[in-house]
């Protein structure tokens, strides 16, 4: 059996934020990371998803990995403009406490003209790094 369709009264923007807020349990602070880093977006509830496969790759015999994940946030009408090569560090990972221990690049900051969250897409090494101090 399906999920069964909802109704379509034109305000699935404006429902959705409200509906995901308890999946977005972890939250997120976004810098430029310039010398010294700047702080743009502090402490913003998040919700984290991996997708895709990892990506590998082996040089002169380094092996790496790298995930690509999402952050969907709520969008406020002052944030920011996300750029890519921005940087998200996890202040609080909600229910897996190790995403506070890794930093994730910005590569795409979308939305649509009708959107209802702001999706981060991110890429990471997972390698531990130490914490941002702007």
């Amino acid at each position: 059996m399906g999920i069964p369709a909802l109704p379509d009264d034109g305000q699935w923007a404006d429902e959705i934020a409200p509906a995901t807020k308890d999946q977005r349990n972890a939250t997120i602070s976004i810098y430029d990371p310039k010398s010294p880093p700047v702080l743009l977006i502090k402490d913003r509830a998040a919700r984290f998803q991996e997708y895709r496969l990892p990506e590998t790759t082996t040089t002169e015999g380094a092996f790496q990995t790298r995930r690509l994940g999402r952050f969907e946030i709520e969008i406020d009408p002052a944030d920011p403009l996300i750029l890519k090569g921005m940087v998200v560090r996890v202040t609080n990972g909600g229910r897996d406490a190790t995403l506070v221990n890794f930093a994730f690049q910005v590569y795409t900051a979308v939305g649509s003209s009708h959107a209802g969250l702001r999706n981060i897409e991110v890429v990471s090494e997972l390698a531990p790094v130490p914490p941002v101090t702007p």
